[in-house]
């Protein structure tokens, strides 16, 4: 019995020991999606698409609010890829999937889902089935993620 504690121990060692593999993961496929996001934002739909969207959610100031978000999502997702301001970018990007989630996915669920669920537990599930919640997770990993020894 000794043995498998002792071996499970090295183990768990061994495996965090590799933790930066997860966050080097992590880190990057995030930064590239909201790098595409971002790019999206300024040179697919454009910055006007996107105050068009603002407005009708009511965002105020929808114009620089767009330029900041597509700007945020943009740079911040380049510096999550190589790996500068690895807690500062996500926690900006996080305050705009927070403010995304509040204006946007909340109420859509309130209004969509909250007839089809039938109890609170079911709304949280369609709340946390829509991708802000993961790419939060994901952003509070990286800005609370890191081991002892390098912090």
């Amino acid at each position: 019995m000794n043995s498998i504690v002792q071996l499970a121990s090295r183990t768990f060692q061994k495996l965090s020991e590799l933790q930066w593999i997860a966050l080097l993961l992590s880190r990057s496929a995030i930064g590239f999606f909201f790098l595409m996001s971002g790019y999206n934002k300024f040179f697919v739909q454009g910055i006007g698409h996107l105050r068009n969207e603002f407005i009708e959610y009511g965002i105020p100031f929808p114009l620089m609010n767009a330029w900041l978000d597509a700007s945020v999502q943009l740079i911040g997702g380049i510096a999550l890829i190589i790996g500068l301001g690895t807690r500062f970018w996500p926690a900006a990007i996080g305050f705009a999937m927070i403010v995304a989630s509040v204006t946007v996915t909340i109420p859509d669920v309130i209004k969509n889902d909250i007839a089809k669920a039938e109890s609170s537990l079911l709304f949280w599930g369609r709340f946390y089935y829509k991708p802000e919640p993961v790419y939060l997770t994901v952003f509070l990993l990286l800005i609370f993620g890191l081991r002892k020894n390098e912090s």
